[in-house]
């Protein structure tokens, strides 16, 4: 079988690459294609898959079309307003949200799976396996001291509008700035991995090899061997829960985005002149929340076992 991979930004390739591979392992061709090229029905692809809703609005797809999250972020809004005849969702709350949209707007695409996995995870779990061996080829090759690794990883900039209703949700209120001063480096080895689209000035200071840009192993190999991650509304927050690694959330707002009542609890939320005292109180006391991780994980993340890739894999199959 033939089957078209639609995606846009590099950073949300590692969606994709772990289910490339298990098809391909299985004998199917994979041609991959950009949001903003040329649709590929033409090439004798019998079936497509994206991750991002610009991409059955800007361009075709084979069908049957199936669709996953690009992100595993639950804390920004998103629609399913899309041409799609197949939702992929990773775990429970997914289903549940996709279930509402389709009832709300009346759409008619089916929703497959319910609780499959997140398929970056498969990425992810192998290093987080190794961990000792390559946080000592982080600390050999960036000269670092026994403190922890800490890494940053802020949602993308986007500008604050007036009385609008997504301030808080989908923007940073504060310069990132900030929380790096706020962090002491002679306890904290710390590194920051600002999103794809941030265009703004806050990192330029960062020491040359503690900011991570590009989106390559080396950021995922960090990601996954932190010994704590602070983060804001990214979807870096919820993969750092389904690996149990201590999450510390930036003050702001921390709601599920579709309920203004349901407080988001994966870690505690510090204020930026307690960051170093709320780290030191995590490296501390490493089950602090982790019954919080643990729930968050099952109801954002689906199962992390390495074979979210073959058990989403099997859907497109099944219903091809």
């Amino acid at each position: 079988m033939v089957i078209e991979f639609i995606y846009d930004l590099a950073q949300y390739s590692w969606v994709l690459k772990p289910i490339e591979r298990v098809l391909k392992n299985l004998g199917h061709t994979i041609i991959t294609s950009k949001t903003y090229g040329v649709p590929q029905e033409k090439s004798g692809c019998e079936c497509s898959l994206a991750l991002q809703n610009v991409a059955y609005h800007r361009k075709g797809g084979a069908r049957p079309r199936f669709f996953i999250n690009h992100g595993s972020s639950a804390s920004k809004g998103w629609d399913l307003k899309l041409p799609i005849d197949f939702f992929i969702a990773q775990s429970p709350y997914w289903f549940k949200r996709a279930q509402m949209l389709k009832e709300k707007h009346g759409h008619t695409f089916s929703i497959l799976g319910g609780n499959v996995g997140y398929p970056r995870m498969d990425v992810l779990v192998p290093y987080l396996a190794n961990k000792e061996t390559l946080q000592a080829q982080i600390r050999k090759a960036h000269n670092l001291h026994d403190g922890p690794i800490v890494v940053c990883f802020p949602t993308y900039k986007k500008a604050v509008v007036k009385n609008s209703s997504t301030v808080g949700r989908w923007t940073r209120l504060f310069d990132y700035r900030q929380v790096l001063a706020s962090i002491d480096s002679n306890k904290y080895n710390v590194f920051v991995a600002p999103h794809i689209m941030d265009t703004t000035k806050q990192f330029d200071a960062v020491p040359r090899g503690r900011i991570i840009r590009e989106h390559t192993e080396r950021r995922l190999i960090l990601f996954a061997t932190a010994d704590a991650i602070i983060s804001d509304t990214s979807g870096a927050a919820y993969e750092a829960a389904g690996l149990d690694i201590p999450v510390i959330l930036t003050e702001g707002i921390h709601k599920l985005a579709h309920s203004a009542q349901e407080d988001v609890t994966l870690g505690p939320v510090s204020k930026l002149q307690d960051l170093t005292k709320t780290l030191d109180q995590m490296m501390q006391d490493p089950t602090w929340f982790s019954k919080e991780r643990e729930y968050w994980k099952n109801y954002i993340i689906g199962p992390v076992d390495g074979h979210a890739s073959d058990r989403i894999a099997r859907l497109i199959l099944d219903n091809v």
